[in-house]
């Protein structure tokens, strides 16, 4: 019998474990990750932040790692593998080597960087070269922008002053839930319904309850959430994705700084190197712009942008503010001679929903999700550049101004199932902030 003699599990069994059966066991009485644990399996995976799945192929362990959609992820993972490591853009198909590593018996930890709903192939070829003596760890100006030490996530700035849970009306039949926003921020959840089973008791019977939550933003300010029992709550607002300071290219061989200021280097057989620049340099671009829309839409042909705002929210007419399609930005910035170290980067911050980018009447690329920057050394000049932005939105806000108006003959589209008459508008065009950041490559000789 699976049992033995006795038919069941003995008191032995459930607390050792399990029974031996034949060339295998079989385990009862404890969760599955601790029957992993017993039988010395370690977790493919191990950090919080981050939703993952694990496919092999081609003599590689090809690891899909995904970040929350409004918080990203900035930390270190281990994983499961040995091997050469590299990263593999889903958009671009772009390979580049994971420069942040440390191998550690059986795992390897990796450092990665990833904006709000990014995802990226993490890629361990058994075949390949693994490199060796890599950078373990980052700093500027003594704060960690890396570390494959251990697994971890960076301290993102946000945090959770407190949170209660119960009577909106009533503070004392309310229960303290603050650990339990934390617990769940930490482990990468950003949404949150709360619930009698989420905040495991009912404080107040029979009546429909509120969370309050206040959160402590980077800047220090505080901000009050509220929601109602059984309707969702954002934590994070959507936000462009941050530039990292620093970051290592070449195959660990030279650093990219994006600030300036003093950067560390740590290598894992101990080496610093230290690097000091003053030539980074980030070059706002507020405005003016001009925005040009199509012609037939009722939207001017050509409108002043002094701030960059939704097309929603601009002194348009109606008609113009609910407009969906392609517009252009056009702008001018001005730089400086560069250095032959020197990388441009052009930053859009947030974007609804796709931009296509021009430098001086090249095209640079095309850009549909975070981090929405691009490459544009190779467009740029010193002097007078001129920057258009060819942003297209969804066709939401156009169907929903047409289905509030009472004239059918002013209608320009017409849908089976679409939004209904007095839809809220969606956030749509080039929402900012929209930065030119000048970089500075740093190799050996630059190191004291």
């Amino acid at each position: 019998a699976l049992w033995g003699a006795e038919g069941r599990p003995s008191a032995a069994a459930t607390t050792n474990g399990g029974r031996h059966l034949g060339e295998g066991t079989v385990i009862c009485g404890v969760s599955l990750g601790d029957a992993l644990a017993k039988l010395g399996i370690e977790p493919d995976v191990q950090g919080v932040g981050v939703v993952w799945i694990h496919p092999q192929a081609d003599e590689a362990d090809w690891y899909f790692v995904a970040a929350p959609a409004q918080q990203g992820f900035r930390g270190t993972l281990r994983f499961r593998s040995v091997g050469a490591v590299s990263f593999w853009n889903p958009l671009s198909g772009a390979v580049t080597h994971a420069e942040v590593v440390r191998r550690e018996g059986r795992t390897s930890l990796v450092a990665l960087d990833l904006a709000p709903a990014e995802s990226v192939f993490v890629v361990f070829r058994r075949t390949g070269q693994t490199a060796s003596n890599c950078v373990v760890r980052l700093e500027h100006d003594g704060v960690t922008v890396a570390d494959a030490q251990a697994p971890g996530r960076m301290a993102s700035g946000l945090q959770v002053v407190s949170a209660s849970y119960g009577d909106p009306s009533d503070p004392t039949r309310r229960i303290e839930v603050t650990d339990l926003v934390r617990q769940d921020l930490a482990r990468g959840v950003n949404t949150i319904t709360p619930n009698n089973d989420w905040a495991g008791s009912d404080p107040a019977l029979k009546t429909r309850k509120r969370l309050f939550v206040v959160m402590r933003l980077p800047s220090g300010q505080e901000k009050h959430l509220v929601a109602w029992e059984g309707e969702p709550l954002s934590l994070v607002d959507p936000v462009p994705a941050p530039q990292p300071a620093c970051e290592v290219v070449d195959g660990g061989a030279r650093l990219l700084a994006w600030e300036p200021g003093v950067f560390r280097a740590t290598r894992e057989a101990g080496k610093t190197s230290t690097y000091e620049t003053r030539a980074p340099r980030s070059i706002p671009l507020a405005g003016p712009w001009t925005l040009a829309f199509p012609a037939g839409w009722g939207a001017p042909a050509s409108a002043r942008v002094d701030r960059l705002l939704s097309w929603t929210e601009l002194d348009l007419p109606a008609e113009a503010r609910a407009f969906s399609g392609t517009a252009t930005y056009t702008t001018e910035f001005t730089l400086d001679p560069l250095a032959m170290s020197s990388r441009v980067e052009l930053d859009l911050g947030r974007v609804a929903v796709i931009a296509r980018m021009r430098v001086n009447a090249e095209a640079v690329g095309t850009v549909w999700s975070q981090p929405f920057r691009l490459d544009i050394t190779r467009a740029v000049k010193p002097g007078v550049n001129r920057l258009s932005v060819e942003v297209t939105s969804t066709w939401f806000n156009r169907l929903a101004f047409d289905a509030g108006l009472a004239d059918e003959k002013e209608r320009k589209t017409w849908t089976i199932s679409g939004p209904a008459k007095g839809s809220a508008l969606q956030p749509s065009g080039l929402l900012g902030p929209v930065m030119v950041r000048v970089g500075q490559t740093l190799d050996a000789s630059d190191a004291r």
